[in-house]
């Protein structure tokens, strides 16, 4: 680690005697104290930082990859795809020790390329006040940082029924010895996943999210680290277009849009344990929307529901730690293996609609959504060479419902993809 440090003072001299000074106090008043150095540093420590005495702190972040995809939609046809996945710039940092900072930009994202931007006051341990764009508290797999994801992707639940990033104010906070941590803010929209193609979805969201880990301060040793949360957000829908739930890499839809009018609940559960070089998870979400006055007649019409759920576990089979994410003990570049991780996820999501075209008297022009879903399974090995490099390669399972409204109707339903990343993180 190299840290080169700047050190400036003013010295002022303006030695001047007033009315029924003595020379000693005159002498006094043209020698003032010297100003305190002010020191600029730069460290290449886990993240490019610098630092102004001890008022600010600012620190670099980057993430870029790079991901090829194989995979066949029609029998005896292979595709392949190739694509810059994330080329992401963050500028964090602190001042005072008391107000903490975040802006991130996404290159290549004309639609959404700035992600986080917000600041965040730390008051005390148990009362912080956070105000920007952000994530919105609801989901576990949603609040992982990119770049410490077991998997190249993030479930179907984080992906579609978490709200995702939007605009707002939330407090936060947690008890000492990490017991209990709470979330709970308003937001001007409904998050970014929730979106319409016409920018439109949502608005004046309530969520929030507590976490207890009820055997961290007990001495249970292999219980220590299980940790349950729930979370909840309330939105409210002006005859706007519902959710819609993708494939996993967009080729197909799991269900459609439909138009939506009232009000929206979502409803999270989650749960996780990890220690040592092991670690699993679980979570489960759904997502009601109401529909009112929307029948030909003003009535109201049934409301639509869709559910995710996943579990999913890791090993670092070189016996790393997981903390985030995994450091080799020895890089390749120290002619170390690196460290070395297999995980694998089952997950499904589905939409199941109170009512459909066959138990409703003319529904049939109502266009309902049918019900359908889909059950995705990934395994997945990471070879982890430095800290800031990681090889991934995940082989993915779909099947779909209903075969004949998926994208591989030829192939039953069943679509398997062979995905590989390269990541490099600063």
């Amino acid at each position: 680690m190299t840290t080169c440090g700047v050190a400036s003072a003013l010295v002022a001299s303006a030695p001047s005697t007033a009315l029924g000074q003595t020379e000693a106090d005159s002498a006094s008043a043209a020698a003032p104290p010297v100003t305190p150095a002010r020191s600029i540093d730069f460290a290449m420590e886990e993240h490019p930082t610098i630092r102004v005495g001890s008022a600010l702190e600012v620190r670099l972040r980057a993430r870029i990859e790079t991901s090829f995809r194989r995979y066949s939609l029609e029998p005896d046809v292979i595709d392949d795809d190739s694509e810059w996945r994330r080329r992401r710039v963050q500028v964090e940092g602190e001042l005072f020790k008391k107000l903490e900072f975040q802006v991130s930009h996404e290159f290549g994202d004309p639609d959404e390329p700035e992600r986080d931007a917000f600041v965040n006051l730390r008051l005390r341990r148990s009362f912080e006040l956070q105000g920007g764009r952000f994530k919105m508290p609801f989901g576990r797999d949603v609040h992982i940082a990119g770049a410490n994801l077991d998997l190249i992707q993030r479930s179907a639940l984080g992906r579609h029924l978490a709200p995702g990033r939007d605009v707002g104010m939330m407090v936060h906070g947690r008890s000492r010895g990490r017991l209990f941590a709470y979330q709970a803010g308003y937001f001007i929209g409904d998050g970014d996943n929730a979106r319409s193609p016409t920018g439109r979805g949502g608005d004046h969201a309530v969520a929030g999210r507590a976490l207890v880990s009820p055997f961290a301060r007990t001495k249970v040793r292999w219980a220590e680290p299980l940790r349950f949360g729930v979370a909840a957000v309330r939105s409210h829908l002006d005859d706007v277009q519902g959710q819609k739930g993708k494939t996993a890499f967009g080729d197909g839809l799991v269900f459609d849009r439909t138009f939506v009018n009232g009000t929206r609940w979502r409803l999270g559960l989650e749960s996780e344990w990890e220690r040592g070089p092991v670690s699993v998870s679980g979570e489960y979400a759904s997502l009601r929307d109401q529909r009112i006055g929307m029948g030909l007649d003003g009535s109201d019409l049934p409301e639509l529901n869709a559910h995710a759920w996943y579990v999913a576990g890791a090993w670092v089979v070189t016996g790393e730690e997981k903390r985030g994410r995994v450091e080799p003990r020895r890089s390749v570049l120290q002619g170390g293996l690196g460290a070395v991780e297999v995980a694998a996820r089952v997950e499904r999501m589905d939409l199941s609609p109170d009512a459909t075209p066959a138990t409703l008297p003319g529904a049939t022009v109502l266009k309902l959504p049918l019900p359908n879903g889909e059950r995705i399974t990934t395994f997945g090995a990471s070879w982890f060479l430095h800290t800031r490099v990681r090889v991934q390669g995940n082989f993915i399972v779909e099947d779909f419902d209903d075969p004949a409204r998926s994208p591989v109707p030829r192939r039953n339903g069943r679509l398997t993809s062979v995905f590989v990343n390269l990541q490099f993180v600063l």
